[in-house]
């Protein structure tokens, strides 16, 4: 089955979800404890991790310097 209309099996569907950048003890703690539960949402994607390029480094620099990676 298909992740999209008139995909073909084994198609690789790309999902991303932003948020504001957290700034409080709370928010990183929230973000903290959903990594822990959930399976990909909270992880990037290595490729996002070790890119050099500056645009999509900086899409997950954030949970570098949280240590969320």
């Amino acid at each position: 089955m298909a992740a999209s209309f008139y995909g073909k099996p084994g198609r690789r569907m790309f999902n991303m979800n932003i948020f504001e950048n957290p700034t409080t003890s709370e928010q990183v703690q929230y973000i903290q404890t959903e990594q822990k539960i959930t399976k990909a949402m909270w992880h990037p994607h290595e490729n996002f991790l070790n890119s050099k390029r500056p645009r999509i480094y900086n899409m997950v620099k954030r949970y570098v310097e949280l240590e969320l990676t």
